[in-house]
């Protein structure tokens, strides 16, 4: 219905399943709807904040405070894991099949799209929780956004290198799905 623009209407329908759904799982997958619903709209922010609460059905909170240092720690996950294993290791990562994890992938990567329109923090937030959970979870065919996006991001940062070598890494994993 959203698509066909009957916001209204598609809201009615979302929250009357909302009240109806058993679990987090199904929850979490009408959330997905409204964030993509809101990126249609063009209302990122609201985007943002609805994948904030699919993250937290999964005990995923994203920090309104102090962003900074959580995107330092979750980088220090990432370079902690190159530094260990190399850069090559991020390819051969174990392949999750866990349907919750590949679902907060989903919820991570919708957040990074409405994000890039509203808070470059939380795009950077998105993009880099997914890599880190990909390294502690293992990856899937959603991991190849995760990276890709990471990749862009360290580009606009101005750290090319790393940017590359996150994308070449991603155009691999794309081979491998």
């Amino acid at each position: 219905l959203y698509i066909e623009g009957n916001y209204d209407e598609s809201e009615k329908l979302i929250n009357s399943a909302l009240e109806k759904v058993k679990s987090d799982i199904e929850r979490a997958e009408f959330h997905l709807i409204r964030i993509q619903k809101y990126y249609i709209m063009a209302r990122n922010i609201d985007g943002v904040e609805e994948g904030k609460k699919a993250l937290k059905l999964f005990s995923i909170d994203i920090p309104e405070i102090d962003l900074d240092k959580c995107l330092k720690d979750e980088i220090g996950k990432i370079d902690s894991f190159i530094e260990k294993n190399g850069l090559d290791s991020l390819i051969s990562l174990p392949e999750t099949e866990d349907p919750i994890e590949i679902l907060i992938h989903k919820i991570l990567n919708k957040v990074a799209v409405t994000a890039f329109f509203s808070s470059f923090y939380m795009l950077q937030y998105a993009c880099i929780k997914a890599v880190t959970l990909s390294i502690e979870k293992g990856i899937s065919s959603q991991s190849i956004a995760a990276f890709s996006g990471y990749g862009n991001v360290c580009l606009i940062l101005e750290d090319y290198k790393r940017g590359c070598e996150f994308i070449k890494i991603a155009v691999k994993m794309c081979e491998q799905f």
